[in-house]
């Protein structure tokens, strides 16, 4: 091993010791409850996984995904602007101008009418959801055949839904209805267990796609929930100088545990299934190694950024085209055929020229991330206010979560943090603002209209 190399693996580990740095302080400061309130804590977790631990296994182990390897100063650099970026974006994190806590906060409990209210809205949004999930199941076993399914992801979406999306109302609906159980003066068991019961099927649905994006996020979502309604929201205003250890803290943290175990075990099965019904080469090398294609599958996009750099002459600025993109997704390809694509297809076409035709049948891309996003747009001033960007939305989601009295604008607005804080890290922004779409706009629709309800009917919607 020459110096350049370990140069690399020591940028590396310095990157993994100022996540871990950022991550105990802000556990030491606001206790298990750090991962829902401070969005730098989530954004910590993800981004040293994408850009530092994943970077690392492949390096020491291999392969590489695009090519056999990358030159020493590629590797240095990008190395360097992850640490740079993280560092960015925790000192960001800790100014008055980017704090997620405003000076004034709202903590109101809903009464049993309310509560009743939202929690047969969230059940209504889950069954909307739970009718598209079970449609594309049975389109994947019936009408395409699970084999086929799992030996072409893409060529199958052909014969798919497109308003499947909508089975991410599922999401939606589990994480209302645990805002609503846990926003009540009393909490009733049998609603906490009726929760549990709509998780079910989702897990499963996940499984079945491969998905450890829809895994992801469905737990992080929930998760977050539990724990931004569960905290004591003015402990912000008094300035502890440390968390005590009281029953629930303990309780908690063995959440956080069994929800991180779970996610592994779910995740290396994920892998296992995708990689287990055939016995090709490639495959069987897949299966041996789980847990590295697990890892590189969910958090593999640093490598973008490492030949993007490698071959900056073969990219062109894309300059926010990437962007609009995701804005315009609504708008069907047939009505506007010079639409902008999203980076995906972009950077698939720059990697391997040719390899996204449009109306082609079978036609793959890569999933880009925010860091590479920014980049492809506008180079590393792209990257510089990708990441002020972050700070900006996330540090203003969490206020109006912290302002707001009204628990569906309340879970609207934290879910807003979350997406910014995990999914965009890993993301295609075309996809992301897409997934973003289905949630937020019937939280705030469902907000909108309990807000006319209390005006005219004092008994039943949120506190104002």
């Amino acid at each position: 091993m020459n110096y350049t190399d370990q140069l690399y693996i020591g940028l590396l580990a310095a990157g993994l010791v100022l996540a871990a740095s950022i991550l105990l302080h802000t556990i030491r400061r606001y206790g298990p409850s750090a991962v829902a309130v401070q969005p730098i804590f989530l954004f910590t977790v993800f981004f040293s996984m994408i850009h530092f631990v994943t970077p690392l296994l492949k390096f020491t182990q291999g392969p590489y995904a695009y090519q056999d390897h990358y030159e020493p100063p590629t590797l240095v650099l990008n190395a360097a602007v992850g640490i740079l970026f993280l560092l960015m974006a925790w000192i960001l994190s800790k100014s008055v101008q980017f704090s997620p806590f405003p000076s004034k906060v709202s903590e109101g409990k809903l009464t049993r009418p309310q509560a009743k209210f939202l929690i047969l809205a969230s059940v209504a949004l889950y069954a909307i959801g739970a009718f598209f999930l079970f449609q594309d199941v049975t389109t994947i076993f019936n009408r395409i055949g699970y084999l086929e399914f799992m030996r072409d992801l893409h060529g199958a979406s052909i014969h798919r839904n497109p308003l499947r999306i909508l089975s991410n109302l599922t999401t939606l609906g589990s994480a209302l209805l645990l805002a609503a159980v846990l926003s009540e003066k009393k909490l009733r068991r049998r609603n906490l267990f009726l929760f549990f019961i709509l998780v079910i099927p989702v897990v499963f649905y996940a499984i079945i796609l491969n998905s450890r994006n829809t895994l992801f996020l469905f737990s992080v979502i929930n998760m977050t929930v539990f724990l931004a309604f569960t905290y004591r929201g003015n402990h912000f205003l008094r300035k502890p100088k440390g968390w005590k250890l009281r029953r629930d803290t303990v309780n908690k943290t063995l959440i956080l545990m069994l929800t991180v175990f779970a996610l592994y075990v779910a995740a290396t099965q994920i892998t296992k299934l995708r990689y287990g019904n055939f016995d090709y080469g490639y495959l069987v090398e897949r299966r041996e190694r789980i847990v590295f294609y697990a890892l590189s599958g969910a958090f593999g996009n640093d490598e973008n950024m490492l030949w993007l750099q490698e071959h900056s002459k073969n990219m062109e600025l894309q300059y926010g085209w990437t962007y609009l993109a995701g804005v315009l997704n609504v708008v069907p390809r047939r009505f506007w055929p010079g639409k902008p694509h999203g980076a995906g297809p972009i950077l698939i076409n720059t990697i391997h020229p040719g390899s996204y035709v449009d109306g082609r049948a079978g036609n793959n891309s890569y999933t880009t991330g925010l860091v590479t996003e920014a980049y492809m747009n506008f180079g590393y001033l792209g990257v510089t206010l990708s990441v002020v960007a972050w700070a900006f939305l996330s540090s203003r989601a969490m206020r109006a979560f912290h302002r707001s009295s009204n628990a569906i604008y309340k879970t609207g607005f934290l879910l807003l943090a979350v997406l910014l804080s995990t999914g965009l890290l890993y993301s295609e922004f075309l996809g992301f603002f897409g997934r973003l779409f289905v949630l937020l706009v019937p939280v705030f629709s469902i907000g909108f209209l309990i807000n006319i309800r209390v005006r005219s009917s004092p008994t039943i919607g949120m506190p104002q």
